[in-house]
């Protein structure tokens, strides 16, 4: 019997603490930048105004449906009717009904899937935004109100991320700033597009904006 082993490499609690710590750093360098870059994409991308609008259309379609059904029935306890034609047109009403609602409670998952998202996303702003300065040493208080989960890979590539959907992987901060906040600007804005069912497409210019490259 063959021994199978977990290939993903052993990292000591120092290493992730220390991964952490840089990941974070690199965000802290362009604190502003990042801040502008969830500002912008919790306002365009978590917006619920459209959402709001379709759960009112099928709360309404449902509302039809149910006094339609409550007619039918009613209408065939007064009167003698086919009964075969009663129940096709009840099976009618019931299956729009089931399609309607399943309609509904997907897109009510959905706002309260946005809405997570917003809260989270905020919550890490209002922590990251005291930050003051650059991390010497790990800091579990940070840690716990910041990081979402740190992910090894085989390779041995180490992903810290954070609670606002970004995910960083912690290396050296560039020499060109410029360069590099556009990167953390796309970052995080694509992280809440892609959480927030949009298209890479339609953050490009928020991304630019953020970073000042527009």
């Amino acid at each position: 019997k063959k021994e199978h082993r977990c290939k993903t490499p052993h990292l000591t609690e120092e290493k992730l603490k220390e991964a952490f710590v840089t990941a974070l750093n690199q965000r802290i360098e362009f604190k502003e930048e990042t801040l502008t870059a969830c500002r912008l994409g919790i306002d365009a991308m978590c917006d619920l105004t459209e959402l709001e609008a379709d759960i009112r259309t099928i709360t309404d379609e449902i509302a039809v449906l149910v006094e339609l059904s409550r007619q039918l029935i009613e209408e065939n306890s007064r009167s003698v009717q086919d009964q075969d034609e009663y129940q096709r047109k009840h099976a009618a009403l019931v299956e729009r009904y089931e399609e309607a609602d399943g309609r509904l409670k997907a897109l009510q998952a959905e706002r309260s899937r946005r809405m997570d998202i917003r809260k989270n996303t905020e919550w890490f702003m209002e922590i990251f935004s005291q930050q003051e300065g650059l991390l010497d040493e790990f800091d579990e208080g940070l840690f716990f109100a910041l990081a979402d989960v740190i992910t090894i890979y085989h390779d041995g590539r180490v992903v810290v991320r954070f609670r606002d959907g970004v995910e960083i992987e912690p290396s050296p901060i560039s020499s060109s700033k410029t360069a590099y906040s556009a990167h953390f600007a796309m970052n995080a804005l694509s992280w809440l597009a892609k959480l927030c069912g949009m298209q890479n497409e339609s953050v490009i210019s928020f991304a630019g904006y953020a970073s000042g490259v527009v």
